[in-house]
């Protein structure tokens, strides 16, 4: 894993443990002992912070930054599957098994990292049985969130998957100012076409007023609506 910095955690009040969504029902005491436990690691644009391959043994929490994640096909092309914002989180399948990691991880800007080792997380798990839930809860919405976008990516048009690209990151953004921290590439890569295309159908979106390009990476949802209903096309 390559990174800059390593210490123990260091958040103040603002408890990172308390970001992710495993932990929520936990005491405050519990979150203060979790706490305890984490380390943070701070890692540069562009740099690996884990490779498919590797056996994991951590959850790994982007506290700040940003994080893609991407799988290597067969023939060596990547395939983007996810990005990660702050308070999201990783790794949750290797707490349990030995199995390696079926993605890479690389940060997309400078990022810090919280980490929590799997033996914590067992060790909370049999004090806290009700995190065993949790923890199924988010596989099983994860799992779904899988196949709809297999579902998407099979049966609706590119203008379609761009616009649930869109409506998903001013939902990131809480609001209809969308700052794409993505190149053209890798939203081509998530939404399963070419950048060249991406930018067209920017463009076409733009001339429909649906959105506005206030710059190349900064847009305005001007028609949310009318976005929605090219979404569900």
């Amino acid at each position: 894993m390559a990174v800059n910095q390593i210490q123990v955690c260091a958040c103040g009040r603002h408890m990172c443990a308390s970001q992710v969504p495993l932990f929520r029902s936990l005491s405050a005491e519990q979150l203060v002992e979790i706490q305890k436990a984490i380390i943070h690691r701070e890692v540069e644009a562009d740099e690996p912070i884990v490779l498919q391959g590797d056996i994991g043994s951590s959850l790994i929490l982007v506290q700040s930054g940003m994080v893609k994640l991407v799988r290597n096909s067969a023939d060596g092309d990547e395939v983007i599957i996810s990005v990660l914002y702050p308070g999201e989180f990783f790794g949750e399948l290797s707490l349990f098994t030995e199995t390696p990691y079926a993605i890479s991880a690389y940060a997309q800007l400078p990022t810090r990292l919280c980490i929590l080792d799997k033996e914590k997380v067992k060790e909370l798990i049999r004090e806290n049985p009700e995190i065993a839930f949790s923890f199924l809860r988010e596989l099983s919405e994860r799992l779904q969130a899988a196949q709809e976008h297999w579902e998407i990516s099979v049966t609706r048009s590119v203008e379609a998957r761009l616009a649930r690209f869109l409506l998903e990151q001013a939902k990131k953004s809480d609001g209809d100012i969308v700052t794409l921290k993505l190149s053209r590439q890798d939203i081509a890569g998530i939404i399963g076409t070419t950048p060249e295309t991406v930018s067209r159908k920017i463009r076409e979106l733009a001339k429909k007023e649906i959105i506005k390009l206030l710059s190349p990476r900064k847009i305005v949802i001007v028609d949310r609506e009318q976005l929605m209903t090219i979404n569900d096309q």
